[in-house]
């Protein structure tokens, strides 16, 4: 996992995600704190519409869940949750066109608090009567502000490791290999677990070998963002034609540690 280390006051300033009528500066930040450590940092907002516009901030937890969707939840309602040692301002504001606004949030951990920890910011806009995008699925978080009713809004993700408390370590659950159906192909489904206490993006392969111990598909899955304790499950379609036969399908996932781990099914068809 990537971790930016900070000591003073970080403002994400560049590169811009403005897409359509707003735009921000990021939208997750990780941040690296012992007990008893205080951290500073900032985003920008800005209004990329011809109109002024009012916004909101949220302090919010949230949660993936199986599939990876992102869940907002009450702040202070997660068990891991760093709404209770995170402030920030502005709540409200206007920005005129084209105007920016930098949002401040200070973290401060007890001494007696091991991470991790982490929790967001929702920044949300009543959006223009024309134009409304329609929500995405459920569960899902895109990196363009999403049109909730009337508002659009952005969430920012702040993640907090506690450096004296840092494990990296995984695990596959189970491996299953779901028979092509109706217009439905091969699918092999793994479900992993964030067995340590550090963010993980885990990038998996998938390798599937016939009885003569040829490899005859070789692919790579989404990567999946995993939260500390977390579980999530990945589908992978094989659009590749197979012969008849028995196969073997072995997955093997990539969580940045020092080791991988792996898993597999045989199937026949």
């Amino acid at each position: 996992m990537r971790k930016i280390l900070l000591s003073f006051v970080l403002i994400v300033a560049s590169g811009l995600l403005a897409q359509g009528q707003i735009g921000i500066s990021t939208l997750s930040i990780d941040i690296n704190l012992p007990p008893g450590g205080s951290f500073t940092g900032g985003f920008e907002v800005i209004n990329n519409s011809n109109q002024p516009r009012e916004f909101t901030v949220e302090l919010k937890d949230y949660d993936r869940n199986i599939e990876g969707g992102l869940v907002l939840l009450n702040s202070g309602t997660h068990p891991r949750s760093l709404a209770k040692f995170l402030s920030f301002t502005p709540a409200r504001f206007t920005l005129a066109p084209k105007q920016k606004q930098v949002i401040t949030f200070k973290v401060e951990i007890p001494t007696t608090e091991r991470g991790p920890h982490w929790a967001a910011l929702a920044i949300t806009s009543p959006a223009p009567s024309s134009g409304a995008q329609p929500p995405p699925p459920a569960g899902q978080q895109p990196s363009i502000p999403v049109t909730i009713g009337t508002a659009e809004q952005f969430i920012v993700k702040i993640r907090h490791t506690d450096p004296t408390n840092a494990v990296n370590r995984g695990r596959i659950l189970s491996v299953q290999a779901l028979l092509p159906e109706r217009d439905k192909p091969l699918r092999i489904v793994v479900e992993y677990e964030n067995t340590g206490t550090t963010f993980q993006v885990v990038k998996t392969q998938l390798r599937i070998v016939n009885a003569k111990g040829e490899v005859v598909v070789q692919k790579k899955g989404e990567d999946m963002a995993v939260l500390p304790g977390g579980k999530q499950r990945l589908e992978i379609p094989v659009t590749e034609r197979l012969a008849p036969g028995t196969y073997l399908a072995l997955v093997i996932i990539d969580f940045g540690g020092d080791v991988l781990v792996a898993g597999q099914v045989r199937f026949k068809l």
